[in-house]
């Protein structure tokens, strides 16, 4: 197929910082994922736009553009999330607690992870490249300035790839 035959799809693609080093940028995938690699849980404080949300305290976090809504994200119980969207999902992995739950918040919103304890706690991106956190290092996730272009074919359907891979069409 030729690229003319193609369609460009703007996504919305985000960045994390900490310490005002740029970590990685992503769409793709439920990440950052906030993880834990022994017994410890991971305890932070999340804000969005600078308002307080909640001390986290889960076995994970993830974040996750609506692009990266039906891998790890939603195999963690978040949303499935239509790609036209402008919104970024933050869903916690194995909470420790029944109130927290997964929430959806606009696209152009920084979140802020603030780290109350560590122990052999990491951050990754799409399992590719991953960072150790201190006490007291924060992510901060914005978006980034300008949206990924992805090529879809022409005539191509997000409703029939979700039945596909989700095998909705499938009789019982």
């Amino acid at each position: 197929m030729r690229v003319s035959d193609d369609v460009i799809i703007k996504r919305l693609e985000v960045d994390a910082d900490s310490h005002g080093f740029r970590l990685d940028r992503f769409i793709q995938r439920s990440i950052p994922r906030l993880s834990r690699s022994r017994i410890h849980r991971i305890l932070g404080e999340v804000r969005i736009d600078g308002e307080y949300l909640y001390n986290q305290r889960a076995d994970g976090l993830i974040v996750s553009t609506p692009t990266g809504s039906t891998a790890y994200a939603m195999s963690a119980g978040g949303p499935i999330l239509h790609p036209s969207l402008d919104v970024i999902e933050l869903v916690p992995v194995c909470p420790h607690t029944l109130s927290n739950r997964p929430i959806v918040v606009k696209g152009s919103s920084v979140l802020e992870i603030l780290m109350h304890r560590t122990g052999d706690i990491r951050v990754r991106f799409d399992s590719h490249t991953h960072y150790d956190l201190e006490l007291h290092d924060k992510i901060i996730v914005t978006r980034h300035p300008e949206p990924a272009c992805l090529l879809h074919p022409v005539g191509h359907s997000y409703y029939h790839t979700l039945r596909e891979k989700l095998l909705w069409n499938q009789t019982l």
